[in-house]
């Protein structure tokens, strides 16, 4: 898990320092995980600023992805996009990421930082859906984050 959660910060790190002119895209990553080899099956970021498209937050393109690659149907031939794959993701996803998540069928997601205002995460576990997921934030240790203050820009307010 320290493993994927790392490499999801790595990547939203990367993402903040390449941008050297506006619009600056959200340092926020997410990667879908396949459980069963350990294998990373998608990775992205958000790009809903420097594509002017709102849709494209960082689990959505994470899905989108999966479904535009040519991966076999998963282990057991379901027909959703994710079922069964796990999300890390940097920041803790809005209801829209959430309830994509479920529509296509996330096994789990693990995120780093809280979204105190736009977070879904209770989401994952409403009685009313007929399908379920589990959410956890990560709460690892600090040494994976490397150079300080490079997420901490991103405002508390912001929908991931």
């Amino acid at each position: 898990m320290k493993r994927f959660m790392t490499a999801a910060i790595r990547l939203s790190q990367r993402v903040y320092r390449i941008q050297d002119k506006p619009p600056y895209n959200h340092p926020i990553a997410t990667l879908i995980v396949d459980p069963s080899t350990s294998r990373i099956i998608a990775s992205t970021y958000d790009t809903r600023i420097s594509t002017h498209h709102p849709f494209n937050h960082s689990v959505l393109t994470a899905i989108n992805l999966l479904a535009l690659s040519p991966q076999p149907p998963n282990r057991r031939g379901d027909r959703h996009y994710a079922s069964g794959y796990d999300f890390y993701t940097t920041h803790e996803p809005c209801l829209m990421c959430c309830m994509a998540m479920v529509h296509s069928r996330a096994r789990r997601c693990v995120f780093w930082k809280e979204m105190k205002y736009t977070g879904g995460k209770s989401l994952g576990w409403k009685k009313e859906l007929n399908r379920k997921y589990m959410i956890f934030q990560w709460a690892g240790d600090e040494s994976v984050v490397g150079e300080k203050g490079v997420l901490e820009n991103l405002p508390w307010d912001v929908c991931a």
